[in-house]
């Protein structure tokens, strides 16, 4: 079977067979190398580091609707740029609450992220929705953990 592979000869559908949910703090020290997706309107954001780390910004297969609302960076300078800090905020709302988003979500909740480079800044606001019954929050997954590196 001929699988697809990323620009980093990762097969495509690692992302289903690797995921490790880790901790946002897990990206500080870590050195961009590509950061693919940031797109209005994706459903999820790669980045990859030097050291051959992926880390993918989504929801969980079976989670609500979670898209990328807005964002704000210099894709091109943040490539080998070193994260020195990452936050995230997020604001919970329900049916009933002002301004949905769209006419027929019941719960929906804004993500926004904030990570700080040797290089400048990305910030993301993501979107993500549902009947109530299922996550609406953007998860950070650790796809490829294979330390490429060569230790001296």
């Amino acid at each position: 079977m001929n699988s697809q592979k990323n620009v980093y000869g990762v097969g495509m559908e690692s992302r289903f067979k690797k995921r490790k949910e880790v901790e946002l703090c897990e990206l500080v020290g870590k050195k961009i190398a590509v950061i693919k997706g940031l797109d209005k309107g994706s459903e999820e954001v790669r980045v990859f580091t030097e050291c051959g780390y992926e880390y993918l910004f989504s929801n969980e297969p079976d989670g609500g609707k979670v898209e990328l609302e807005d964002f704000e960076c210099d894709i091109e300078a943040l490539v080998g740029a070193v994260i020195i800090s990452a936050e995230i905020s997020t604001n919970e709302h329900s049916e009933g609450d002002d301004n949905p988003p769209h006419k027929y979500v019941e719960c929906w909740t804004w993500s926004f992220y904030k990570i700080e480079t040797t290089k400048g800044e990305l910030w993301m606001r993501w979107l993500g929705e549902s009947n109530g019954y299922y996550s609406e929050d953007v998860s950070l997954v650790l796809v490829n953990g294979e330390d490429k590196v060569v230790k001296h």
